[in-house]
């Protein structure tokens, strides 16, 4: 009997995002506790870093304030 091929291998894990299975040889994101394919990264770090997203006239004046310091 052949080894397993990657289709008949055992998940090694499932992505938080999409619940897609990952496998030994895939690289996947372990971001806070969180295991993310490569395929929903974009996504899940647009969600990720949504709250950190600032309008470039609120940035502005953030950056004018600090140069008045």
């Amino acid at each position: 009997m052949e080894p397993n091929t990657p289709n008949e291998a055992m998940p090694a894990g499932i992505c938080d995002r999409c619940k897609g299975e990952v496998y030994a040889e895939e690289l996947v994101h372990l971001i806070d506790g969180f295991v993310i394919c490569a395929e929903c990264f974009p996504d899940f770090a647009y969600d990720y870093f949504e709250p950190d997203m600032v309008l470039g006239g609120d940035l502005k004046e953030m950056l004018c304030t600090y140069d008045d310091d």
